[in-house]
């Protein structure tokens, strides 16, 4: 399993609300992208060529895999103070806009190579989710918008007890974001043939009968058209 994030800061500001220095607050604005994925060898496998599978033997949930990613805006306000030698205690609250949001479970699969075609015929079965974007992503769908709202709320408090242990607890990043009621959930159970697979241009054709881009047979494909519109909360 693989786990990645990102972080980017656009503004942060912070200053000390008392001359001893016992308490600051601040406002910052950020981008945050999340995603987890798991993906088979063997799906790892079928972006490099043919040569990893027999010809002609069936193979059974070999590509049951599943991954989701989510992007969004995150403009928080925190506030952080000392109240004695001992305990201090911090909270952040979030407002969230989410940008992008993905996910794909399969939850069957089969497959058939067959060298002397070059091909492979493959059945897939899961659900895929996908947020709502008016038209084809482009830059400006990166810009902050109410499409996708949220919330979120982190909390943290240190003691300090008389013989010096530190003591310390957190709550980061609880809340949610609710996706685009016009957001889109694809329920697919179907097969397709793959061809070309020991061309340098293998991962295009594996790419395009996946998520929908083969104009020559458009349904020859696994995402064609979404089978109800559904929003969702997720953070």
């Amino acid at each position: 399993m693989a786990n990645a994030s990102a972080n980017v800061y656009f503004v942060m500001f912070k200053t000390f609300t008392s001359f001893n220095g016992d308490a600051e607050m601040g406002f910052s604005w950020q981008g945050k992208a999340e995603g987890q994925a798991l993906f088979s060898d063997e799906t790892l496998a079928a972006f490099n060529g043919t040569q990893s599978f027999n010809s002609g033997v069936p193979y059974a949930n070999i590509f049951n895999d599943n991954y989701y990613y989510q992007t969004y805006h995150q403009f928080s306000f925190t506030y952080r103070e000392k109240f004695n030698e001992q305990f201090f205690f911090g909270v952040k609250i979030s407002a969230l806009l989410g940008i992008q949001y993905q996910k794909l479970d399969i939850t069957g699969s089969k497959a058939v190579y067959t060298d002397a075609k070059d091909t492979a015929g493959v059945a897939l079965k899961g659900v895929y989710y996908d947020s709502y974007i008016p038209g084809h992503f482009i830059s400006r769908d990166y810009l902050p918008t109410f499409r996708n709202p949220g919330a979120s709320i982190s909390i943290g408090t240190t003691y300090i007890t008389e013989d010096k242990f530190i003591l310390q607890g957190n709550i980061k990043d609880l809340g949610f974001i609710h996706w685009s009621s016009r957001s889109r959930v694809y329920n697919f159970n179907n097969s397709t043939v793959i061809k070309g697979l020991s061309l340098p241009q293998r991962e295009d054709s594996i790419y395009n009968k996946v998520y929908g881009f083969d104009s020559q047979k458009p349904n020859g494909r696994f995402l064609q058209h979404p089978d109800r519109w559904q929003g969702r909360v997720k953070h």
